[in-house]
């Protein structure tokens, strides 16, 4: 699947952005849409993305790796610092290491899925970090590339900033 991003600046309307070539109006009728809120500035285009939680623009499981494993770690250790240093677990480490590193990777990975990992993917980054104040981020994905293609030339054509992405 396809995916198209364009950045549609302030004041300028999507029906002026496509023009009125039958090809580019074809192309775009026949791809799907998502018209993000208008952005004030590139932080704030790029937490727009990441809590629209869109697949195509955004990456998830390195977040929640590395929240997991953090926990586990982090709860792995305090349990050893607190069986060996403090006698805590009648001082049986053998027991408090593992449950530590069990209920750390539990609230670990609750943690990530309550406040949640997305992050714009890499290839979007480039593009977010051109938003201006009013700028819209437009969104077109079609199963077909020749039909993003099309809306992706008449961008160029009119000077807006887009990215085709696989």
């Amino acid at each position: 699947m396809s995916v198209l991003f364009a950045l549609l600046p302030q004041g300028k309307a999507l029906d002026e952005l496509l023009g009125e070539n039958p090809a580019v109006l074809a192309a775009a009728s026949a791809a799907s849409l998502r018209r993000y809120p208008q952005a004030s500035d590139s932080r704030h285009a790029f937490s727009l993305v990441r809590d629209g939680r869109d697949r195509n623009a955004t990456r998830w499981l390195r977040g929640v790796v590395l929240a997991v494993a953090g926990g586990a770690g982090l709860g792995a250790a305090v349990n050893a610092v607190l069986s060996v240093g403090f006698g805590m677990f009648s001082g049986l480490s053998s027991i408090a290491i593992p449950l530590g590193f069990a209920l750390g990777a539990f609230l670990g990975a609750f943690t990530a899925a309550m406040t949640g990992t997305h992050c714009a993917r890499h290839d979007l980054r480039p593009l977010l970090r051109e938003v201006q104040s009013g700028d819209v981020l437009l969104q077109w994905q079609a199963g077909d590339r020749s039909l993003l293609q099309a809306i992706r030339s008449r961008c160029v054509q009119a000077s807006v900033a887009c990215v085709l992405l696989d």
